[in-house]
């Protein structure tokens, strides 16, 4: 009976240890411990881990440092690096040779990485990284306390930022604009979004966050001039919204600049050719719609000619125009979000 009892007590030690074994592991892999940030020995690499297997941060090569997404897994053990072209466009061609290879766990707050194949590192190098709890780098991520409405942005902006880098966080076009002339799926994008809030206030400073309505929105001096505005929703619901629209806006036109656009003829091409403080809102039924605005406060509402493909602002065909009040659009219009105190500061 004794010698039962003893074999049924260690079955049981052994079934309460491999339990511990399972509940251990999830925890002490990086990439399920949010909010942390790590390190290599050498310090040339650097992540933040904003949300579950996913991290960004810096690689530094030869004195030279570029952001970098990094993507971990649990099962695989596998990590990869992407360059800093997929923050705006998720596509798969900027994860490829990015590999770096699988990762090996010294304990919850270290681990190693053995290289398989990496335009950075070469096969077989063997890159330690430590978890850092008091780095010299710190990131406010919390939305809620970055909601500002009565500051004024000279305040707040501390850093200013080149055109170039901006347009590699958040596109060459605004998105709504990007997604339209790829053809793209609104749902896809949102899930594999890599430049959401969290994300970029690792990589950017964001001194402050406006709210309108249910649309945030931030804005960065610019180095060349004018000011970069991105403007955010949280879809998700998670205080991590995503960016749905920006634009570089380097003066303001009066409504005069716009006399020769003749309908029939000019296109939205045209029109942001005068302006680039234009903003074209596509309908899934109807007329595309874009709102230019005007140095007097107003806005040029310019209506297009109905279009079965649209591949770029060249195939939108200006069916009328008139200048409206700006409160009319506030419902339609991230433009006419924008505080008046935040055009074109400084």
């Amino acid at each position: 009976m004794a010698k039962k009892m003893l074999i049924i007590g260690m079955l049981f030690i052994t079934i309460f240890m491999c339990s511990c074994i399972n509940l251990i592991g999830p925890m002490m892999t990086p990439w399920k411990q949010v909010d942390t940030y790590w390190e290599s020995e050498d310090g040339n690499i650097w992540f933040y881990i904003t949300r579950d297997f996913f991290a960004v941060g810096e690689i530094t090569m030869e004195g030279v440092s570029q952001p970098a997404i990094f993507s971990g897994a649990d099962i695989s053990s596998g990590i990869s690096v992407a360059q800093q072209g997929a923050f705006s466009d998720g596509r798969s061609e900027y994860w490829a040779d990015y590999w770096l290879g699988h990762y090996s766990l010294i304990s919850k707050d270290s681990f190693y990485v053995e290289v398989e194949a990496s335009v950075f590192f070469s096969n077989g190098d063997k890159i330690k990284f430590h978890k850092i709890d008091n780095p010299d780098k710190t990131f406010n991520l919390n939305l809620d306390e970055i909601i500002r409405n009565e500051n004024s942005l000279e305040e707040v902006q501390h850093k200013q930022y080149s055109l170039e880098q901006l347009t590699t966080f958040f596109g060459e076009y605004p998105k709504n604009e990007e997604l339209v002339y790829n053809n793209k799926v609104w749902r896809d994008w949102q899930i594999f979004c890599y430049n959401r809030f969290k994300a970029m206030s690792v990589l950017l400073d964001i001194g402050v966050m406006r709210k309108v309505e249910d649309v945030y929105y931030c804005a960065f001096d610019v180095e060349e001039g004018g000011m970069y505005y991105v403007f955010w929703t949280d879809y998700f619901n998670d205080k991590n919204p995503l960016p749905i629209y920006n634009v570089h806006i380097s003066d303001l036109k009066d409504s005069s600049a716009f006399v020769g656009l003749m309908p029939g003829t000019n296109t939205a091409a045209d029109v942001i050719a005068i302006s680039n403080a234009t903003e074209l809102q596509f309908a899934d039924n109807g007329n595309t719609i874009s709102y230019t605005l005007l140095k007097d406060g107003k806005i040029l509402k310019v209506i297009y000619e109905e279009c079965e493909e649209i591949t770029s602002r060249d195939d939108l065909i200006i069916n009328s125009i008139e200048e409206v009040d700006k409160q009319e659009c506030l419902s339609v219009s991230f433009l006419s979000k924008i505080f008046e105190k935040d055009l074109l500061v400084p």
